[in-house]
């Protein structure tokens, strides 16, 4: 078990977007990596395993866990603000450290077989739509109502893998499963507001859904 609290002062981040239309480049907005903010994040990992042998076979389990916090202390924006890190860039920063992320992995192992499932929780996430932007002409100050109307938020998500191996032969393996077993998607949003625009921005289960595989392994 591990408890953290990391402060990082002029952390480098991208920055919202800046009118360039007066640079004569052909070029509408531009963004760029500054040492803008402050942040400091709280958290604890959570690593659990167990094992019991019998016979000739064994059973595991492995409960892990993060539960963590960032906050943004303060933006070293001077008079750029609020382009410099506005909410919605806020947001994104945020989300890319989600409030907890939890696994239970289970595996029973004979012999000449083996099958390992792991189910894994992800929190919620929310993030700031591009329909932010329309409801605020400065790109940045977004007023509370239009916040509120822009929030993409994905609900809490469980993801469960299975996979199954037998040993052929001596320097022989072959291996079958399923990522995403019940083929979990993300909350859909608007195609029109989301970063990539498709029906979900970058988040962490992933979007692909179920993914079936197999595979040989050979010793040599």
């Amino acid at each position: 078990m591990d408890g953290y609290l990391i402060d990082i002062k002029d952390r480098i981040v991208l920055t919202d977007y800046f009118d360039a239309t007066q640079l004569g480049l052909n070029v509408v907005s531009a963004q760029f990596f500054a040492n803008g903010i402050d942040t400091r994040t709280t958290g604890l990992d959570v690593v659990l395993n167990w094992s019991h042998a019998f016979s000739a076979n064994r059973l595991t389990v492995g409960l892990i866990g993060n539960v963590n916090k960032m906050n943004i202390e303060d933006i070293n924006s001077g008079s750029l603000d609020p382009t410099i890190f506005s909410v919605r860039e806020q947001y994104f920063l945020k989300a890319s450290a989600p409030e907890y992320k939890m696994g239970l992995n289970l595996g029973f192992q004979a012999p000449k077989w083996q099958v390992n499932a792991s189910l894994t929780q992800y929190s919620e996430v929310t993030i700031l739509g591009w329909e932010a932007y329309e409801s605020d002409d400065d790109f940045g100050g977004f007023p509370g109502a239009a916040v509120e109307a822009a929030k993409d938020t994905y609900d809490p998500a469980m993801v469960v893998d299975l996979s199954a191996g037998v040993q052929m032969t001596p320097k022989l393996k072959l291996t079958v499963g399923v990522n995403n077993l019940l083929n979990a998607y993300p909350t859909v949003q608007d195609a029109d507001w989301t970063d990539g625009g498709g029906y979900w921005d970058s988040v962490q289960m992933g979007t692909a859904g179920a993914y079936y595989f197999g595979r040989l392994g050979f010793t040599f």
